[in-house]
């Protein structure tokens, strides 16, 4: 808060605006709508809203963006089985970093495909039609998905590395052989 404090008095000075809070600065609303998904619930952001916010607070030259996203599970705490999977979105090229949708439950979403549906349209809708910020045109790029281990095998509905069909590129089934499991490559 105190860093905040500080950017306020700056942005006073040299801006002579006069924001109250941070809350202000980002117009960050007060409550969030939690839609309901399996086990647990579901807060939509929007990659429209992240891309506004960024070219609110910064002056970007370019007018297309390219964006990379990252899907990932962390537990919430310790002591319980609570967890969410956030999707972040970082533009390329950029440090900024923004929340496009997170889910939080007791366990993963169970279907990786009603996880990704709403996220799936908001990328189509921002791909084909653009974005229009202060009467300019932007398009947008889709650049890289990032995932750890766990993350893809949930969204590609593969296994494991280490099991009968692990892989996202072929239909080769592991085998097992001498207390390991192996890839003969017979229909890869």
């Amino acid at each position: 808060m105190t860093i905040l404090k500080n950017y306020y008095i700056f942005f006073r000075k040299k801006f002579l605006i006069s924001l109250k809070t941070h809350e202000h600065l980002k117009k960050t609303p007060k409550d969030s709508t939690v839609f309901p998904l399996g086990d647990g619930g579901y807060v939509h952001y929007g990659l429209k809203d992240g891309l506004t916010d960024f070219l609110m607070i910064n002056h970007y030259a370019e007018t297309n963006f390219t964006i990379d996203f990252n899907v990932d599970g962390l537990p919430l705490t310790k002591s319980s089985r609570s967890q969410a999977w956030p999707i972040l979105s970082n533009i390329v090229g950029t440090k900024y970093v923004f929340l496009v949708w997170v889910y939080a439950g007791l366990s993963k979403p169970i279907n990786s495909d009603e996880y990704l549906s709403h996220f799936v349209k908001d990328l189509r809708d921002i791909v084909q039609e653009g974005l229009i910020f202060n009467n300019q045109n932007y398009s947008v790029s889709i650049g890289k998905f990032i995932f750890d281990s766990p993350a893809r095998s949930f969204v590609f509905k593969t296994k494991a590395h280490s099991r009968f069909f692990p892989c996202i590129q072929c239909n080769e089934e592991g085998k097992y052989f001498s207390r390991t499991v192996v890839f003969p490559f017979e229909n890869a």
